[in-house]
Formats: structure tokens, sequence, C-alpha cells
């Protein structure tokens, strides 16, 4: 999803939800009220920056675009994508 609440269950879709797993440890969580509708909330980053210390969660990490696609190359090379 492109508008996810940021919940602890967006979370753990979206790492479970990851169809290339085989070829990707990595995904991606588009979060806040997407589509024109403002944005991530105070309350949506402070969440996730909680979760962030819980080992039983998938990892989480705030970054740009550009890291989630850094590290899919990284994995396996520009070459084959």
């Amino acid at each position: 999803t492109y508008t996810s609440a940021a919940t602890v269950q967006d979370v753990v879709a979206s790492a479970e939800g990851n169809k290339d797993v085989d070829r990707s440890q990595v995904s991606m969580l588009l979060y806040g009220h997407g589509d024109g509708g403002g944005g991530p909330t105070e309350e949506m980053i402070s969440s996730l920056q909680a979760m962030s210390d819980v080992p039983e969660l998938p990892q989480i990490v705030f970054a740009p675009p550009q890291h989630y696609f850094d590290a899919i190359k990284q994995s396996h090379g520009e070459e084959k994508l």
C-alpha cells in the first residue's frame, strides 16, 4: 500500500508480504496519508521510531527511497536488474 498508517501490523505485513524474499531481504513501507492526503503525521513517525527499538519486529530504517534501491542493487548486482 502507499497509504500505510505505520502500525505494527503494517510493518509486519510489509516484511511478510515481500514476494521477492528469496531474492531480497529488504522491503519498503510507504506510510502516510498518500495520494494528496498530506503525508505522514508526527504520530506515525513517532510510532515507527518506537518500533525501531523492538527486536521482535522487522528492522526499521528511516532513509530516502534511493537507500532501498541501492540495497537491492548491492545484494544482486546491477546486471541482474
